[in-house]
């Protein structure tokens, strides 16, 4: 059953009609990932961006994420 939404948007919030199922289609095709850069001289951080928008996307990627960074880390 469709029901309203406002949708997260590149281009600014949509309010539109659509299912749960559908919703979670459509919020899976936008990129998830957290960055955090920080100071190598004293270890402060200087930049902490945890996704796209936390109003729609309430999770934080750098602090939540239990993904393997992989090859991310670089001296």
């Amino acid at each position: 059953k469709k029901r309203k939404a406002t949708l997260f948007s590149y281009n600014g919030e949509v309010d539109t009609l659509i299912s749960p199922i559908d919703e979670l289609r459509y919020y899976k095709k936008y990129l998830h990932a957290g960055f955090v850069s920080m100071n190598p001289t004293n270890g402060h951080i200087k930049a902490w961006v945890g996704g796209v928008n936390h109003k729609f996307f309430k999770y934080d990627h750098v602090k939540q994420g239990k993904r393997q960074p992989g090859s991310t880390f670089k001296p």
